[in-house]
């Protein structure tokens, strides 16, 4: 499918630039590293030819060819390359910016070429499948580069999609609640349900594994974790993850370095003063496992941690980016 090829030259894109990124894994069929080097000049200019035809006259065409990629180069990671070429500082800035897109007009998003938007609840309410769809498809029409399209579908307490009876059939379950009734296997099939509607609808990043580990009811994040110690709970992640990219489904671990048991930060500052070796033998666990198995993005939390940086959230911190990458 040409949108699947479009979209893995924008996730190898997105990891040159950013490191952390949010994308979805869809995927050439010739994606593994390519040993041999091809020096064939004119289907090189033919191919770069090409290729800069399609992305004056539109988005929906550009391709990757196996043949031309440099040694120890993937073929997605090449296309990439040769797509950021051409594209101006402006345009990269763009592509950087994931922003909350309440359905305004998309001359707004046609102006700006944003790299993504997030859909909240308030985008799906009242609205049919089709009329989510059509919204979507509209939007991405006006992009040059294929937006990567995000909800929070984490299940349980927090739903976008799942929760209006026209959108899904019904509330996707947390975590927690999968787990009691089938365990990991559970977790797997629930995981491969949400990427059906989602893609279904058009959206190709959901946010989730929760990767904070919580096994205190009383924890405000509690709720949205697996309620494991951090071993379980890292394989719980790295389940949904490799789900995930079998899916191709984008996903997103959160909340780097990990919650803990802090207030809730959408209404108010939290301080985390644990020591660094509690991040190092709990908390980061589970992020190290999910980026094993693959995950694509990691989202970082706004709770201030002492340990790491005293004066700024992790989220803004540069010693806590240091600590991610």
């Amino acid at each position: 499918m040409e949108a699947n090829k479009l979209f893995s030259v924008i996730k190898i894109y997105m990891l040159v630039f950013f490191t952390l990124l949010f994308c979805a894994g869809c995927s050439f069929q010739n994606s593994e590293n390519v040993e041999t080097v091809v020096h064939d000049g004119a289907k090189e200019a033919a191919a770069k030819e090409l290729a800069m035809k399609q992305r004056k006259g539109g988005r929906t065409k550009l391709i990757g060819h196996p043949e031309v990629p440099a040694k120890k180069m993937s073929v997605s990671e090449y296309a990439a390359r040769e797509y950021l070429q051409d594209m101006s500082m402006e345009q990269k800035m763009n592509q950087m910016i994931f922003l909350h897109y309440q359905g305004q007009s998309v001359e707004q998003l046609k102006q700006y070429q944003p790299g993504g938007i997030i859909l909240f609840a308030d985008f799906f309410k009242g609205k049919s499948r089709e009329t989510v769809i059509e919204d979507i498809a509209r939007m991405q029409e006006v992009c040059e580069i294929p937006m990567l399209v995000g909800v929070d579908e984490e299940g349980g307490t927090v739903i976008r999609v799942s929760r209006y009876k026209r959108l899904a059939e019904e509330k996707f379950r947390s975590p927690q609640e999968l787990y009691a009734a089938g365990g990991m296997e559970e977790i797997a099939s629930d995981t491969e349900k949400k990427a059906a509607l989602l893609h279904a609808l058009g959206i190709n990043v959901n946010l989730a594994p929760v990767a904070d580990v919580s096994v205190n009811a009383s924890d405000y994040i509690y709720q949205r974790t697996f309620g494991k110690n951090a071993e379980e709970t890292a394989e719980y992640v790295a389940t949904v993850v490799e789900e995930m990219q079998r899916d191709n489904m984008g996903s997103v671990l959160k909340h780097f370095p990990g919650y803990g048991n802090n207030r809730d930060t959408h209404k108010g500052f939290a301080v985390d003063n644990r020591e660094y070796a509690d991040f190092e033998t709990v908390d980061f666990l589970p992020f190290q496992a999910g980026i094993a198995a693959g995950a694509d993005s990691v989202l970082v939390s706004h709770n201030i941690v002492m340990c790491m940086d005293e004066s700024l959230p992790a989220s803004m911190s540069p010693e806590g980016h240091d600590i991610l990458r």
